[in-house]
């Protein structure tokens, strides 16, 4: 069987310990990283309403409390990831959780170019899976095309998906402190010409894939991602 990430043929075993290994670290690192997130920005969540009901700011869970479980989760991913999955996995897993928790949050309330830091951690999660699936390459794997094509991909892709939701909830993240551009940008012209040229931009990052993986990704890809990029780019 052919798959993205890995041109090779799978035993079952192999096969089944990377799949499972790479989804369970990558889901217990994610879950510990959001949880340190929450954890830092409970008093400004606090004054959200959109989040004013999650557990730390309505006071159902402890502080401390989710300070060591959320931790432990992170170690326990990472960990999982470096047995299953190989260390560039788990070092791409441990960048995610770094950039988020130490660049992208405390950016927030200071720019709003801390959207694009943050599409940094939220795009690496497809090269976990890659490194995984060509362990044997250590971190060259990281820089291979095919994994850096899936990485823009989602990093382009979160711009206009965010900067929605922002303008969506602005006055929300006005009231919590947060520097998004729809708060920096009354008007809105700012974050419409952004979506717009993000979106755009989003054609050629789905269709790189294709051009990075030929033997894998075929004509119906390429078709699939322009169609679909052309119509997205017209709404």
């Amino acid at each position: 069987q052919r798959w993205i990430a890995g041109d090779r043929v799978w035993s079952g075993w192999d096969l089944a310990v990377i799949v499972v290994g790479s989804i369970v670290g990558t889901a217990l690192s994610a879950s510990g990283a959001n949880a340190l997130n929450q954890w830092a920005e409970r008093d400004r969540d606090g004054l959200m309403p959109r989040t004013a009901k999650r557990p730390l700011p309505s006071g159902t869970l402890l502080p401390s409390r989710v300070f060591a479980v959320a931790s432990a989760l992170v170690v326990l991913g990472l960990g999982v990831l470096w047995l299953t999955s190989g260390l560039a996995a788990m070092c791409v897993s441990a960048a995610c959780v770094g950039v988020y928790l130490f660049l992208y949050t405390p950016l927030k309330t200071q720019t709003w170019t801390a959207t694009l830091v943050g599409a940094i951690p939220g795009a690496l999660p497809p090269l976990i899976g890659w490194c995984a699936g060509y362990r044997e390459f250590g971190f060259g794997a990281a820089v291979a095309p095919g994994g850096v094509a899936l990485f823009m991909l989602m990093f382009v892709w979160q711009l206009p998906h965010f900067l929605a939701i922002a303008w969506m909830y602005r006055e929300d993240y006005a009231r919590g402190g947060h520097a998004v551009l729809p708060v920096v940008d009354k008007s809105g012209v700012k974050t419409s010409i952004v979506i717009a040229v993000f979106t755009v931009l989003l054609i050629p990052a789905t269709i790189s894939p294709v051009i990075a993986m030929p033997r894998v990704l075929g004509p119906l890809s390429l078709f699939t991602a322009a169609v679909s990029g052309l119509l997205f780019a017209g709404l």
